[in-house]
């Protein structure tokens, strides 16, 4: 069994190793030069000081013993100053560390993909698994429970056996879930892996296929055979993604051309201050002009040297442990009592084609926040405005199709003979013109306060003030005088 498995490790102290593997998280600006974890900096700035330190002994040499300068800058302009030595030889340190820092950065960005794509295959395996044992839920609810605890313990312990192999120290191991709670039968054959020389992942994937196949027998998956195969696919292509990472941690960048490049940047760090002393013999200007190119050049292939193996415990190297945690989270998400959740939609839904299409066309604000999509207040309130003013809508034009079906009232007979009025100049009914006024105050008090909403409420105040004069309308066609 792993060493996960014997000591559980004390909360602080996963805390604090999970802090020291977790990748480097970096802000561009200038503040970032005084970053300190990560920087390779410090060891370069090391590897740079004999550079510097011959630069001054030249200098000084040059200074104090007037003949012994004047035959050093001899031989110097003479073999070094109008030749090209000096200048060939950083070409080609150039060439080899430019080329040792493309491989490097194609093997990090390669073993980064493929431990994603190992982690989503295994999940989506386990996923679907768990999507096919819903079915019997309500039948077998003891057997599909421990089925579904057993898939994730293994496949936990498959994923941290996995990072375990790759990774190039052999102490670590990886926190899996609750490995003790397999059965003793299972721990004792993972035991024996161990003394016998077999592969723990290999092995772990056989015990998730035979416990595949033997609840696909008894009825917890009931799934036709065809679909199932799927499962069997994916975890055959997340065991073939290990195989490619172990193929980078096995295989390291060429030892001959790694030779090279140190012994070019060791010629390049004497010869380089015997170059810069011949033309300049200012102390600041020599030992800057010295410095860049020398621990511009070391810089670049100790990064190079990190990054080719990126499943190391270099605090540039990739986070197994944040592989880990995050495969621990999926898979326990997959136990939980929502997993078995069927979502639909609500009774008051969209359900009509052309509502949603203009739903999408640039109605509502969508504010990401890293992968979740929130949808703006005022947009929401507009799309409820505009179902008000068609709800409004087919209100008024109910009310003007029942004003015109029903009869106008019979006129009463008057009390005493007197004659009609004159027809040019009827009398006015103060009654419904007091409650027209009143309305219309009350309405544009409203509007004035609306004024500086949105659009869709403008929209409504335009409905409920055309709405106010259809009443209007309506009470003076029932008014008999009108």
């Amino acid at each position: 069994i792993s060493q996960a498995s014997q000591v559980r490790p004390n909360p602080l102290v996963r805390a604090f190793r999970y802090a020291q593997v977790a990748m480097i998280d970096y802000a561009d600006g200038v503040m970032m030069i005084l970053q300190r974890r990560g920087s390779v900096f410090p060891q370069s700035f090391l590897f740079t000081l004999p550079s510097l330190f011959l630069t001054i002994g030249l200098i000084a040499l040059s200074e104090e013993v007037p003949d012994a300068s004047s035959t050093i800058a001899e031989i110097i302009q003479s073999d070094f100053s109008t030749s090209q030595v000096w200048s060939a030889m950083t070409l080609v340190l150039i060439i080899t560390t430019t080329f040792r820092t493309t491989q490097a950065l194609q093997r990090f960005w390669e073993g980064t993909s493929l431990l994603h794509q190992m982690r989503g295959e295994w999940f989506d395996s386990v996923s679907c698994l768990v999507a096919f044992s819903r079915a019997s839920m309500e039948e077998k609810r003891e057997e599909v429970l421990q089925f579904r605890h057993t898939l994730v313990r293994l496949t936990s312990m498959m994923h941290g056996s996995a990072l375990d192999e790759i990774c190039c120290n052999l102490e670590a191991s990886q926190t899996v879930i609750d490995l003790h709670g397999l059965d003793l039968a299972t721990l004792q054959l993972l035991r024996e892996c161990d003394s016998l020389g077999f592969n723990k992942v290999e092995a772990l994937q056989h015990l998730i296929q035979n416990l595949i196949t033997y609840n696909q027998a008894i009825g917890i998956l009931s799934v036709p055979p065809p679909i199932l195969s799927r499962v069997y696919q994916t975890l055959s292509r997340g065991l073939v993604n290990l195989l490619n990472c172990k193929k980078i941690s096995v295989t390291r960048f060429p030892f001959p051309w790694a030779q090279i490049i140190c012994l070019l940047l060791l010629f390049h760090s004497l010869i380089t201050p015997m170059m810069v002393v011949s033309i300049i013999r200012n102390y600041a200007c020599a030992l800057i002009v010295t410095f860049v190119p020398v621990f511009g050049l070391i810089s670049l292939n100790i990064v190079s040297s990190q990054l080719e193996m990126p499943f190391g415990d270099d605090t540039n190297d990739l986070p197994l442990a944040y592989f880990q945690e995050q495969m621990n989270r999926a898979l326990l998400l997959l136990l939980s009592v929502e997993a078995d959740h069927i979502s639909g939609i609500r009774e008051n839904a969209l359900n009509d084609f052309s509502r949603m299409l203009h739903f999408i066309n640039g109605k509502v604000d969508v504010k990401r926040s890293g992968s979740r999509a929130l949808l703006d207040r005022s947009m929401e309130l507009e799309i409820l405005s505009e179902w008000k003013q068609e709800e409004a809508k087919m209100d008024v034009a109910a009310a003007k199709d029942e004003v015109k079906e029903e009869k106008p009232p019979e006129p009463q007979p008057a009390p005493a003979p007197a004659p009609a009025p004159a027809p040019a100049a009827p009398a006015p009914v103060p009654a419904p013109k007091l409650d027209l006024s009143r309305l219309l105050e009350q309405l544009q008090r409203s509007t004035d306060a609306l004024q500086s909403n949105t659009k869709a409420t403008q929209i409504v105040s335009d409905i409920i003030t055309g709405g106010a004069r259809s009443l209007a309308e309506v009470s003076c066609i029932e008014d008999p005088v009108m």
